[in-house]
């Protein structure tokens, strides 16, 4: 009798905290509509990426080469060098190879330092640099009929610029080398880069065990 009662109380307990907390509630409030879009903003929300096709190594001729005085990757070293005081990639190296079009050459080559802020693109050279996080900021109406199980939510959604963004800037700012000259095409990057704030609706549901947002 004692355990019956006790679990009827933690149930009880359950129940309360889940209608305190508006989960549960016939009338979805923008407090819960901001709490569920917040609990499932990685699966709503993408990340802001650009497009860097790049290869992440750099070739040069020996000294005895032939080609040597028509082979210069000064701007290369410079870049991937200013990526590195970055933080951006890592383990430069050193590997000899003979190319039929140089002669006698080394291969520098450097890795991806940080995953969350380069990520390889599937079947490509290219990579995304993560420059902006979208985040749900506000909601700024609920429409629902009375009694409804459903409900259509208007949020604004901004985007917070990412320090992977602002270590890529610095490293083409401390270069020194003209963007259109890198070794990817960043005529379109933006030095001051900024996102309007963005309005988007949801539809929500609400089950047995609170408010969720449809997919």
């Amino acid at each position: 009798m004692a355990r019956a009662m006790a679990c009827c109380s933690i149930a009880l307990g359950i129940t309360l905290q889940l209608a305190c907390s508006g989960l549960t509630s016939n009338t979805l409030s923008r407090s819960t509509a901001l709490d569920v879009l917040g609990s499932q903003s990685s699966e709503l929300l993408k990340p802001e990426v650009f497009e860097l096709k790049m290869s992440w190594s750099v070739i040069t001729t020996l000294a005895n080469s032939p080609r040597s005085s028509d082979w210069n990757n000064k701007d290369a070293f410079q870049q991937m060098d200013a990526l590195q005081a970055a933080g951006l990639v890592v383990n430069k190296r050193r590997t000899q190879t003979y190319s039929h079009a140089l002669g006698p050459a080394e291969v520098w080559s450097w890795d991806l330092a940080d995953p969350s802020c380069l990520q390889p693109r599937k079947g490509s050279d290219a990579v995304n640099l993560i420059v902006g996080l979208p985040e749900f900021t506000a909601v700024t109406g609920i429409s629902q009929a009375p009694q409804t199980p459903q409900a259509i939510v208007e949020v604004d959604i901004n985007v917070k610029l990412t320090d992977c963004y602002k270590r890529f800037n610095q490293a083409i700012l401390s270069s020194k080398i003209p963007t259109g000259v890198w070794r990817t095409p960043l005529r379109s990057w933006k030095p001051n880069l900024s996102f309007p704030t963005r309005h988007h609706r949801y539809r929500f549901t609400r089950y047995d065990d609170g408010w969720r947002v449809d997919r």
